[in-house]
């Protein structure tokens, strides 16, 4: 499986669209959430990858700035209540004036073990 299929899933019970790095032009939504994934550590023994510890960065862009704080709840419990994910962290805030939108940056890691993640 993908690492940005794991994602997905992680996050499928979040009720709002979820898309890889942006959101495609010509759909017109009031909130979405997109992601993007970097290998921040592995994990070697025997000449081989133990496990790879990703850093999962969330964005989470709404015209509704009341869905925020549920959304970034629901999410930390999901991250939570996974075994291979930990420190989930709200990095804040921000209003885009120009697209009338909030927009707030969530990160947690995730470690995953060479069998159950293709690249």
């Amino acid at each position: 499986m993908l690492i940005n299929e794991r994602i997905y899933n992680l996050l499928k019970d979040v009720e709002y669209n979820t898309f890889y790095v942006l959101k495609p032009d010509g759909i017109d939504l009031d909130t979405y959430i997109t992601f993007d994934t970097t290998v921040k550590d592995e994990w070697f023994s025997n000449d081989g990858i133990e496990v790879s510890t990703y850093m999962v960065t969330i964005n989470i862009i709404t015209k509704n700035l009341e869905v925020m704080p549920v959304i970034i709840e629901q999410m930390k419990k999901i991250v939570n209540d996974d075994p291979n994910c930990c420190y989930f962290m709200n990095r804040g805030n921000t209003y885009i004036k120009d697209t009338r939108e909030f927009f707030s940056a969530c990160t947690f890691f995730m470690y995953v073990f060479p069998d159950e993640v293709t690249e």
